[in-house]
């Protein structure tokens, strides 16, 4: 998949994707054989559309928050099947926003603000509502699930894996808190995890069968965290 980004007269944005946590494998039971690693490049846009999205709210730039929209509402061209999720009721340590958005059209709301009388920047925004109005209902749902997680809660996520082939689970959080990842298999097996000291999460694994896997995201923090979920 490929992504315009756009550029404005004088700016120009360096685009660096940051290597994801590293990778812990662990052998699902009947022997799943360890693959390599080789991050999809749909976690890794999912992962360059947060740090455009930080760098927008962070300068109060406009054209980053637009350019991390349109990562977002391309990445809705592939499908995720998420199946059921259950979610951790705790209500502690509310905030009042994410500190960084991955909700499209709040990226383009913002965006539009700080575009101010800037026509080419506000015809683009425009230009992109239009793209996520008519995507709406399409089949296959989206690319992504973003969700919430409250503080000291986990979200259980439901999902069909195929047996032999390389499965990826990513994770990228608001910025907030520390976010951790784990892997169960239907029989309740612990399969892969990460848990790392940040809210970016990324574990790979083989599965020995076609099936439904339990992707269990953590909030270790005191205050809630929005989060993106993202499969190959």
């Amino acid at each position: 998949m490929k992504t315009n980004l756009i550029r404005s007269g004088s700016i120009v944005i360096l685009l660096t994707v940051l290597m994801l946590t590293s990778v812990n494998l662990s052998a699902q039971e009947k022997g799943t054989l360890q693959v390599q690693k080789q991050v999809s490049p749909d976690i890794e846009y999912m992962t360059l559309a947060k740090q455009l999205a930080q760098y927008g709210y962070e300068k109060e730039q406009a054209l980053p928050l637009v350019n991390a929209a349109q990562i977002l509402i391309d990445l809705s061209a592939s499908a995720l099947k998420v199946e059921n999720t259950k979610r951790g009721e705790g209500e502690g340590g509310s905030k009042e926003s994410a500190d960084v958005t991955l909700d499209v059209q709040k990226l383009l709301t913002d965006a539009e603000a700080l575009a101010k009388n800037d026509k080419n920047l506000t015809g683009l925004i425009k230009s992109l509502r239009e793209q996520t109005a008519a995507s709406r209902g399409r089949v296959g749902g989206p690319g992504y699930v973003i969700d919430k997680v409250q503080a000291g809660q986990a979200n259980i996520h439901e999902v069909n894996f195929v047996g032999d082939e390389a499965a990826e689970v990513a994770v990228v959080g608001d910025g907030s808190t520390d976010l951790d990842l784990y892997v169960m298999d239907e029989n309740g097996n612990l399969i892969v995890m990460d848990e790392g000291a940040t809210d970016e999460c990324y574990v790979l694994w083989k599965p020995n069968w076609t099936g439904v896997f339990y992707i269990t995201v953590v909030n270790r923090g005191n205050v809630w965290n929005q989060y993106a979920l993202v499969t190959n």
